[in-house]
């Protein structure tokens, strides 16, 4: 496989990688899951799951964009 051909937004992410980018803690990832707020983790193994890269930056961009209306009204 030649690692130079991989779209950095299929990357998989573990989960501290996720707190890492979005700056949130376990618990407030999964309160948000559960409300609908934040994208869904795949489940590769009983107990590992990953995020896919692409829906993690759309979700800050999301969130920067949420912000940025806030301070335009």
């Amino acid at each position: 496989m030649n690692i130079e051909k991989i779209n950095p937004d299929e990357v998989r992410l573990r989960l501290p990688d996720v707190e890492q980018l979005t700056g949130m803690r376990r618990s407030t990832i999964y309160r948000k899951i559960a409300a609908g707020d934040f994208p869904k983790p795949l489940r590769i193994g009983m107990r590992c799951s990953v995020w896919i890269a692409g829906e993690i930056r759309a979700w800050n961009e999301q969130q920067q964009r949420i912000r940025d209306n806030s301070k335009a009204a």
